[in-house]
């Protein structure tokens, strides 16, 4: 479907948004394409916005700004209840910065699983090609985190991991957990 996307759960009033790299699509930049998606949040029956970075290994770092800035501004979203961020053991790099600012810029819940990376890690991934032997590889530019934050990863304070039987039967107790939240308290 593309590197990222929204959809709409009308029965459920959640927009469910997918961002699978932190980079800019050339047909559609994060920065019109965030727009379109507060455009749409806010002239619509939305209750949550669910933001899926479970396969997210990274991408461009100050990218995340437009994102974080736009969910700061919007009062409807940024709440309580209404915020929630999919993590999971894939989730690195500029995704485990974006984590950690919506962790503390924002109201958002966590859900899913651990992240795959630690609070205080690398991030920035750069191909590179050695130039005589032609070994493809990477280098990390930047650092991440906070150097006094010491936790291993983001725990989420909704925890509903994958497992095959939710696989095989189509289901998503990320997504399950997101939709089920508020109705039970």
């Amino acid at each position: 479907a593309g590197i990222y996307w929204f959809e709409y759960l009308p029965q459920d009033r959640v927009v469910y948004l997918r961002i699978n790299q932190i980079r800019n699509d050339e047909k559609d930049p994060l920065p019109q394409f965030y727009e379109r998606l507060f455009k749409f949040i806010n002239e619509h029956d939305v209750d949550k916005l669910a933001i899926d970075l479970r396969s997210n290994q990274g991408g461009a770092g100050p990218l995340n700004s437009h994102l974080v800035q736009a969910l700061i501004r919007n009062d409807k979203i940024n709440q309580p209840g209404r915020l929630f961020v999919m993590i999971g053991r894939l989730t690195f790099s500029a995704a485990m910065d974006l984590c950690l600012q919506l962790e503390s810029q924002t109201r958002a819940i966590f859900v899913g699983e651990p992240t795959g990376a630690r609070v205080n890690s690398i991030g920035e991934m750069n191909p590179i090609t050695l130039p005589y032997s032609r070994m493809a590889g990477s280098i990390a530019s930047m650092g991440g985190g906070a150097s006094s934050d010491a936790r291993t990863w983001i725990a989420p304070r909704l925890y509903a991991p994958p497992s095959f039987a939710a696989y095989r039967a189509k289901r998503d107790p990320a997504l399950e957990a997101i939709l089920a939240y508020g109705r039970e308290q």
